[in-house]
């Protein structure tokens, strides 16, 4: 396909992401760097220096601060990705990168299926997180510019309200929905990482991967 094509399909995928939380999209994540990039878009490496592409392996003698290491072949709760940083990555972009346990799906879940109430999204504003690892000593909130951060990894509760959010989006790992990855058909997963937070099952054996790549879409 041209490029306008192709960006013309991104961009409608994007478009629904934002609008129901997350959707797929047949794209390889090579090609999305690629018109993110021709197209002015900020992308976030996992790590400064690190390749726009990252990959996560699911391991279970992690060494570097992540969910990885905290929680190794368990099941992840639910988060957001780059909760430390100042301004996290607006969308995430997924895509299955070895067959190996295709069958651990990933866990999503909208913030407006959490809590209809005005309460919780007040609680959110509210709730004040130190971060932890390789980021410490900064200090969030788990609400910013309309969006939620929240990564039990790296963020730790430091209020009532911060205590109650946490506790709440443990609680509602349950709600979340399960979505079934197909390598065969080579989907990428798009989920805005402001309205929705994303888990994973267990797994049974290291050697589960999937490639990311992130970024700031104006």
């Amino acid at each position: 396909m041209t490029e306008s094509a192709d960006w013309k399909r991104l961009s409608t995928v994007v478009s629904r992401a934002r609008h129901f939380g997350w959707a797929t999209l047949e794209l390889s994540l090579p090609r999305i760097l690629e018109l993110a990039q021709m197209h002015g878009i900020d992308v976030v490496p996992t790590r400064a220096g690190a390749s726009p592409i990252g990959r996560l392996v699911a391991s279970s003698n992690a060494t570097l601060p992540s969910l990885t290491m905290e929680y190794g072949l368990n099941a992840f709760p639910l988060h957001t990705d780059g909760a430390h940083l100042s301004r996290p990555p607006d969308l995430i972009f997924l895509a299955a990168s070895s067959t190996d346990e295709p069958s651990v799906p990933t866990r999503l879940l909208r913030v407006c299926d959490i809590a209809r109430s005005s309460e919780f999204f007040t609680k959110l504003g509210q709730a004040i997180f130190r971060v932890r690892g390789i980021h410490a000593g900064r200090y969030v909130t788990a609400a910013y510019d309309g969006g939620i951060r929240y990564d039990p990894g790296c963020m730790l509760p430091l209020t009532s309200d911060a205590r109650y959010v946490s506790q709440l989006l443990a609680e509602n790992m349950m709600l979340a929905e399960a979505w079934q990855w197909d390598t065969s058909r080579g989907h990428v997963l798009v989920i805005d990482n402001r309205r929705a937070l994303h888990g994973r099952d267990s797994v049974s054996r290291p050697g589960r991967t999937l490639d990311r790549l992130m970024v700031r879409w104006e």
